[in-house]
């Protein structure tokens, strides 16, 4: 008998939480804020793709032990060895200077 009432309890919470559920889920602000989150996820996704060579750059240079105290100069200059540039890391800058001053070549070509 008491496992019956249990359930039935049970049964009733459960259809309850759905009804709470639905009714929360169905708000135009809780839609359109679901909206936002999944863009904004989206965005996020994005600009991780675009990011992970310079997290992946990173990563090496800790590695290597590049990260010690004056030895940026030596990370930069590698990268230059390696083809890197001091370009906008989104590319969406064009005028955009690196640490060491140097303007990327689209601003360059597109100055003059």
């Amino acid at each position: 008998m008491q496992d019956a009432v249990r359930r039935q309890a049970r049964t009733r919470t459960f259809a309850e939480a759905e009804d709470i559920i639905s009714t929360v889920l169905s708000d135009p602000a809780v839609q359109e804020a679901r909206e936002r989150v999944e863009a904004e996820a989206g965005l996020g996704m994005e600009l991780r793709a675009r990011l992970q060579p310079f997290q992946d750059r990173y990563d090496q240079a800790v590695a290597e032990g590049a990260t010690r105290p004056g030895s940026r100069r030596s990370v930069r200059a590698s990268t230059a060895a390696e083809g890197g540039s001091a370009s906008c890391p989104t590319g969406t800058n064009p005028g955009w200077r690196s640490r060491t001053g140097a303007t990327t070549a689209r601003a360059s070509r597109s100055r003059g």
